[in-house]
């Protein structure tokens, strides 16, 4: 009866399918009231983090999330805020690099509750996705709305679904692999203007709901199942 997607970049896609029918772009939720801002001294003791700045990143650890260029950015950082770590959540092919490198805190896989802290405890949320040779590419990226709603800036690349997830200047920015080191140090040299994009961030992610979403799904497939059966009835 029809087609839903959870960004525009998806729903670029659909052509090359061959389908040209009825489509519905509904962007995936989070729940605000479980995924909030908390103290942020407790969630790094929690995750035995010191005191300097946080960045985080949330995803499968494979070639496409960028890890690395976070990594190669490091060193420029700690020029400035040599207490800076950088915490990892997720597993995958590129885990031993991470568990490996000085300025990382590899925390793989956890549960809500532990990725909720680690959104806490963090001043940052960065995630800079790319396409790879092979077409692999984010979809959307839920995490920068979890993150949004802990009140994070986030910082994504700009490629495949992710401008439909970040809302460049507002909540956040989108990067390549050149302009990243550049917005981070940007974000942690003003911490007041990175408040303000994490404010906005929890904004949008208390807007975008499960409830909307399914209330729209709901009377997108009604619309388009009543007029089938209509043109049946009417046959």
């Amino acid at each position: 009866a029809g087609v839903t997607v959870n960004s525009s970049f998806t729903r670029g896609l659909l052509p090359g399918f061959g389908y040209d029918g009825p489509v519905l772009q509904v962007e995936p939720a989070v729940d605000s009231e479980f995924f909030v801002p908390g103290d942020k001294a407790e969630a790094r003791r929690q995750l035995s983090l010191n005191g300097g700045p946080v960045l985080l990143t949330v995803a499968r650890l494979v070639e496409r999330k960028g890890h690395e260029l976070i990594l190669r950015a490091l060193p420029r950082l700690k020029e400035s805020y040599p207490d800076l770590r950088y915490v990892v959540v997720g597993d995958g092919p590129l885990r031993a690099q991470l568990e490996s490198h000085p300025d990382v805190t590899f925390l793989g896989r956890v549960d809500d509750a532990r990725l909720r802290t680690a959104y806490q405890a963090a001043d940052v949320f960065v995630h800079p996705n790319r396409v790879l040779a092979d077409g692999d590419v984010e979809g959307f990226g839920v995490v920068f709305r979890e993150a949004g709603a802990c009140g994070l800036p986030v910082l994504g690349g700009d490629s495949g679904g992710v401008p439909d997830a970040v809302e460049h200047g507002r909540t956040g920015y989108l990067v390549t692999p050149e302009t990243l080191p550049t917005r981070l140090a940007e974000l942690l040299d003003n911490p007041e203007h990175a408040r303000n994009l994490g404010r906005q961030g929890r904004a949008r992610a208390q807007e975008r709901t499960w409830d909307e979403a399914a209330r729209r799904v709901w009377e997108f497939t009604s619309e388009r199942c009543c007029r089938s059966t209509c043109r049946t009835a009417s046959g």
